[in-house]
C-alpha cells in the first residue's frame, strides 16, 4: 500500500514506504531552479525525492 501524505497542500505520493511507516522528510531548497527539494528517507534509505515550487514555503525562527 502506498503512502500519502500532504506538504504544504502538494499531494506526495510513495509507493516505496508502507503505509504508517515513520520517515524523515529533508527539504533542500534550490534556489536557482526555484523549488524545494523534499527528500524522504525510510529505514536510513533515500526512498522517494519531489521538487516542489518554492513560492508558499516559509519557515520562521
Amino acid at each position: 500500500m502506498a503512502m500519502a501524505e500532504s506538504l504544504f497542500n502538494h499531494d506526495i505520493r510513495e509507493a516505496n514506504v508502507p503505509l504508517g511507516e515513520k520517515v524523515n522528510v529533508h527539504p533542500v531548497p534550490h534556489s536557482t531552479r526555484n523549488v524545494m527539494q523534499i527528500r524522504i528517507w525510510c529505514q536510513d534509505a533515500l526512498a522517494h525525492t519531489v521538487d516542489l515550487p518554492l513560492d508558499g514555503f516559509r519557515v520562521h525562527f
